[in-house]
Parts: structure tokens; C-alpha cells; sequence
């Protein structure tokens, strides 16, 4: 029962982060309709079209750099020595290294952020396309099938 509430937890800080950017989005799309109307009348429809659109550019532009800026280390950071591994990344890294290699698990560890932000891009990607969600399907299925009554034999096999 800890799990169920933990992956509740987990679920429902999902569903709110989704619900806050919505909004943000939301804001931030009608306070852009709202300049553009208000310079509508003073400077006609093209040049506030123009304007608004160039506030939106700037203010995506800003968070970018943001987002850039929050993932490079600090200089003084790439001196120290990184932090030991916890055991539960070292029992991952452990089952990955045959499957991967030294030089992927390394490039992982040095660029983490990259890796988040790729994976929450393809996350966002299966979630958007149905078509792209049933070939995954198709693609894995066989996998994971194989997996999982190779997985049940070793769990049930009696020594």
C-alpha cells in the first residue's frame, strides 16, 4: 500500500504541474490577445500583430535562456569530484553497463539534463500520437512479452 500512495502522490504533482503550465499558457496567450487589442486602434492590426508577436518571441527566448542557463555547471562544480552513486543508481547502472556500455552510462551521468529533457520530449510525443503509440505497441509487444514469462519462469523456478 505505500507504493499505491507514493505512485498517487507522484501522479497527482504530475497532473498539477500539467494544470499550472496550462494555465500559464493560457495567461500568457490572453495577456498577448490583450495588447494586441489595445494597440489595435492606435497602430492598426498589422503592427500590433507584429508587436504581440515579437513580446511572445521574447518572453520564449527568455525562458529558453533559462532553461540553458539552469543546466550548465558551475565552473567550481567541475572541479570537485562527483558524488558517489546511491545504491539504487549503482544496481541500475550495474544491469545497464552490459546492455549499454561505459561510454553511454558516462556521456548519461554527465548529461543528465539533456537526457530528462529528451526523454520528457518523447514522453510527450507518444502521449500525442496514437499512431506512433501503436507501433511502439507492435514493436515492443513481442519484447516484453518474452520478458515477462522469462521474468515469471526465473521468479517460479525452484532451486
Amino acid at each position: 500500500m505505500k507504493l499505491r500512495g507514493m505512485l498517487a502522490g507522484l501522479f497527482s504533482l504530475n497532473a498539477m504541474i500539467w494544470l499550472i503550465m496550462l494555465i500559464s499558457l493560457a495567461a500568457l496567450l490572453s495577456l498577448t490577445a490583450a495588447a494586441w487589442i489595445a494597440l489595435t486602434p492606435p497602430l492598426g492590426a498589422a503592427l500590433a500583430a507584429l508587436i504581440s508577436g515579437a513580446g511572445l518571441l521574447v518572453v520564449a527566448a527568455a525562458l529558453g535562456y533559462g532553461l540553458v542557463r539552469a543546466n550548465r555547471p558551475d565552473p567550481a562544480r567541475d572541479e570537485a569530484p562527483p558524488p558517489a552513486p546511491s545504491p539504487t543508481e549503482s544496481v541500475l547502472e550495474s544491469g545497464l553497463r552490459p546492455l549499454v556500455g561505459d561510454q553511454t552510462l558516462e556521456w548519461a551521468r554527465r548529461n543528465s539534463g539533456l537526457l530528462m529533457i529528451g526523454a520528457f520530449t518523447a514522453g510527450v510525443a507518444i502521449a500525442a500520437s496514437p499512431t506512433l503509440r501503436r507501433a511502439l505497441t507492435q514493436v515492443a509487444g513481442p519484447v516484453v512479452t518474452r520478458k515477462a514469462v522469462d521474468t515469471w519462469r526465473a521468479f517460479n523456478q525452484q532451486d
